[in-house]
């Protein structure tokens, strides 16, 4: 069984304006999970490859800083779903929600499949432990948001349901019980 989720369209309107649109979604959505006193748990997977390994290392050691007292942990781990044939490694770390290193973040997530940080990230996942939320960013395409209770993301849908992907609307609106309401 999977967590009910929503998921988010975030690229509108013409390319050079839908980057943009993208970020700034994807920026609005983290906002409105975690408050800028927070602290989440950010999990960043990147192909097992020297060169992206390196490239990792950089940009969380300029962007995205751990909390006092506590470091990036690294595993070895396959993606997806422990291929051997797609190494990976995996990093962790409570981050404060108000790192400036998370707009970097979008931006290498949004920009990645163009020109930006391309083929670095396998997958991005942030949890805001205080929300209850998690939020799945994966490329400028779209983000997820799930939590372990649908009601957690009423709030959420009512106030970005503009965003909302079409073709998944039926479901989540199911999953939110409101598809009763007609």
């Amino acid at each position: 069984m999977s967590l009910p989720r929503l998921r988010f369209e975030l690229a509108v309107g013409p390319k050079r304006v839908a980057l943009l649109a993208a970020f700034h979604r994807c920026r609005s959505l983290f906002e409105a999970i975690c408050s800028r006193d927070d602290e989440v748990w950010v999990e960043l997977s990147f192909w097992n490859e020297a060169s992206c390994l390196a490239k990792a290392q950089g940009f969380m050691e300029r962007g995205l800083r751990p909390v006092e007292r506590t470091s990036w942990e690294r595993e070895d781990r396959a993606y997806p779903d422990d291929d051997p044939e797609c190494p990976a490694q995996r990093f962790s770390a409570r981050i404060p929600s108000a790192s400036d290193g998370f707009d970097a973040l979008f931006r290498a997530i949004v920009w990645g499949d163009h020109g930006g940080f391309d083929g670095l990230f396998v997958s991005a996942l942030v949890v805001a432990p205080n929300a209850n939320l998690g939020f799945h960013p994966y490329d400028d395409r779209g983000a997820d948001l799930f939590a372990p209770e649908a009601g957690a993301l009423l709030p959420l849908y009512t106030a970005f349901t503009t965003w909302i992907l079409e073709c998944d609307r039926s479901r989540i609106e199911k999953e939110l019980g409101l598809d009763d309401a007609d």
